[in-house]
């Protein structure tokens, strides 16, 4: 990651369904703990069911909240990846500026601005960059492949977005999220998906071998 010059702290996006169960467990623990430290003080049955399940649905709440702006976050995202997709040319002209003061061995640039690195001597870096992104691309959003990692870049360039592989990075345009109290949510979102779009259609642009 140190290749990307950043003024902030890389911000790291788990999967969202691992929060929830996170919530979901933390509901289950408190209302046993109330009912266990209940039972041994003498508080009759009924009024440690009664605040058993006041905890459980107080952690409902959260969880309703957190899945309500989960979607409210994947909304903007679909809204933002059905506008235009940016030109090629910007998306070439960015990644070599990004990529100028470290550059990588080679790298190749798919059509939605995920770029494949290569640090090391591969044969075919069009295949093999072809074959890593069919494989990583991908995203299930209750696993890893669901997890971001959204860097905002020096100098508005706009925002790198990586995820469970080292070596593929999705630019995102820099106006995205711009007066969004999301931050760079929703830029990691919107990278995500548009690294799944590349790896379906898997279409290059640009490549420096």
């Amino acid at each position: 990651m140190s290749r990307f010059s950043s003024d902030f702290e890389p911000e790291f996006f788990t999967s969202v369904i691992e929060e929830r169960k996170w919530v979901y467990w933390m509901a289950i623990i408190l209302a046993a703990v109330i009912a266990s430290c209940g039972g041994m003080m003498g508080f009759s049955r009924w009024s440690i069911v009664a605040v058993a399940v006041g905890s459980h649905l107080v952690f409902s709440k959260i969880l309703r909240l957190c899945i309500s702006r989960q979607k409210s976050n994947e909304t903007r995202a679909s809204i933002a990846c059905e506008k235009p997709q940016v030109e090629t040319l910007w998306l070439i002209e960015s990644w070599k500026k990004i990529l100028g003061e470290d550059p990588p061995l080679s790298w190749v640039l798919f059509s939605n601005g995920t770029c494949v690195l290569f640090d090391e001597p591969v044969l075919n870096p069009l295949s093999e960059s072809k074959k890593i992104l069919k494989k990583w691309g991908p995203y299930d959003a209750g696993a890893s492949s669901g997890d971001m990692l959204v860097i905002t870049l020096k100098d508005h360039l706009g925002f790198i977005v990586g995820g469970h592989h080292p070596s593929i990075f999705t630019l995102v345009n820099p106006t995205v999220g711009l007066g969004e109290k999301t931050g760079a949510c929703l830029p990691g979102l919107i990278g995500r998906y548009h690294r799944e779009l590349d790896a379906n259609t898997l279409e290059i642009i640009h490549s420096k071998e």
